[in-house]
């Protein structure tokens, strides 16, 4: 202190330095702006699926549910495409028709649901060639049409080749579909556009058959015809072996295959032919005009006579298993009974004026007996889980289609159906019951009966049907492919 009242020019210098120093405590250096917030990070939607409403020759429907956006207000859009390119963009409704499709072509496709923030879901969904097909001959107007099972429209029609009366039961293959026509025998189409593969024009009654339906194994279709038994390379049509034999009767029922044989009937003979050759391994004699349709079971091969009887024989030497006799009285050309169907270890048939019998397969003894249904003019039925589904012709009055307990013969439900006098045999697909008759075919609710829809209407006896949905082929009871 001495120093500075000695040194007094000093002091200006301190009181400036005191200046400063408060000036410095006061005033800090203003700390750096906070970071930037987070990039908005993408949620996924909620996920969705997508189904094909329809498979037509070249377009397709498709619909999805909703992929819900729970994280901001933004709207939910979706992209649709196939084998990886845009097919449809920014679309805000759940619908769509992919246009311009090839029938022999399948598709991956992909259904990508995003928002402007960049939310995102995706689903996938899967085009099979040409699929939801009903394939049917349309008996008076001598051709074969294929129907969309989801749009009821007419695919193609074979009405270019009149080759006579398509009467049987189709078989699809592949893409191909063989049919037999009453005068010119055995015709391949492609299942995907109706053109005809082979086949002949000419009427030929060596080949040809009412009302049978072919048989198709390991590259061969089999037929009955009115002379005999035929195996035909499916590939070509050229024949493989024949068998002909005209002191029975003409062949009208329908082929099955027993082990390694090939089984048909002749109006009062059934005939085991071998599978590879055609020669005869064993025959049995029948109740004339018997017509049947053979269901196999395990070794045995079971059918109805119009004797009245329901025979078991083993299909690999023709001997006798069991036979019943259901005493029925019709003796209608073979109307006595319905083609036999399994269900396990139950073989249901309608036998005439008796009704219905479910009958021990292995031993031919009744389960039980349903006689609300007694007449001949029923159809044979068909079967999902436990229930049985069948039309009742009225004559020229209204019939009905009906669906029964296989398990106990009881009633489920019964519908009036317009059916004229000819009916079909209904097949079972996806929750509905397709009945064809004689004025089109009538979907029903397979577990109600209340009536669906129409398809194909008509007054040409569209009878015999063939159902191709999502890669798998439904046949009626009365076909082999059954077996």
């Amino acid at each position: 202190m001495r120093f500075l009242f000695r040194h007094s020019f000093l002091w200006p210098l301190v009181l400036l330095s005191l200046i400063v120093s408060c000036t410095t405590g006061t005033n800090p250096t203003p700390p750096p702006p906070p970071p930037p917030p987070p990039p908005y990070l993408p949620h996924a939607l909620t996920s969705f699926t997508v189904s094909v409403l329809d498979r037509s020759a070249n377009y397709a429907i498709i619909e999805w549910t909703e992929a819900t956006n729970y994280y901001n207000s933004d709207t939910v859009k979706y992209n649709v495409s196939l084998n990886g390119q845009f097919v449809s963009q920014n679309l805000i409704r759940r619908i769509d028709t992919l246009r311009n499709l090839d029938p022999n072509k399948t598709y991956n496709g992909r259904v990508n649901a995003f928002t402007r923030s960049g939310d995102s879901a995706s689903a996938l969904f899967f085009l099979d060639k040409l699929d939801g097909i009903i394939i049917f001959g349309e008996q008076l107007d001598n051709k074969l049409d294929c129907f969309s099972l989801y749009s009821d429209t007419r695919v193609w029609g074979t009405n270019e080749y009149n080759p006579q009366d398509f009467d049987g039961v189709p078989v699809i293959q592949n893409d191909t579909v063989f049919t037999m026509t009453s005068e010119a025998g055995l015709w391949a189409f492609n299942a995907l556009t109706g053109q005809k593969i082979w086949g002949e024009s000419t009427p030929n009654p060596n080949y040809s058959g009412d009302y049978t339906s072919p048989l198709y194994q390991g590259g061969r279709v089999y037929t009955t015809a009115m002379n005999g038994v035929h195996a035909v390379n499916s590939q070509n049509g050229q024949l493989v072996w024949n068998y002909t034999n005209t002191a029975y009767g003409n062949f009208m029922s329908n082929p099955v295959i027993g082990g390694s044989n090939v089984i048909a009937a002749a109006a009062s003979r059934l005939f085991a032919l071998n599978i590879n050759t055609g020669a005869v391994t064993w025959q049995y004699a029948l109740p004339a005009h018997s017509c049947i349709n053979p269901v196999i079971y395990n070794n045995l091969i079971i059918f109805g006579g119009t004797d009245g009887k329901i025979y078991a024989l083993n299909h690999t030497n023709g001997s006798v298993a069991w036979i019943r006799d259901l005493s029925v009285t019709y003796n209608n050309l073979g109307a006595n009974h319905t083609s036999p169907i399994l269900y396990n270890n139950t073989v249901i048939i309608h036998a005439g004026n008796k009704g219905h019998f479910a009958l021990n397969a292995a031993t031919g003894a009744t389960i039980w007996n349903n006689t609300t249904y007694q007449t001949p003019n029923i159809s044979d039925p068909t079967i999902n889980g436990t229930t049985m589904y069948f039309g009742v012709s009225g004559g020229l009055a209204n019939g009905w289609i009906v669906a029964m307990n296989i398990t106990n013969g009881q009633l489920i439900w019964e519908k009036n159906a317009v059916t004229y006098s000819s009916i079909g045999t209904p097949i079972y697909v996806n929750q509905r019951v397709y009945y064809p008759h004689y004025y089109g075919i009538t979907v029903y609710d397979a577990a109600t009966g209340n009536f669906v829809k129409q398809i194909a209407p008509s007054t040409d006896n569209r009878l015999r049907i063939v159902i191709k949905e999502k890669g798998v082929v439904y046949y009626p009871a009365e076909s082999g492919m059954l077996q």
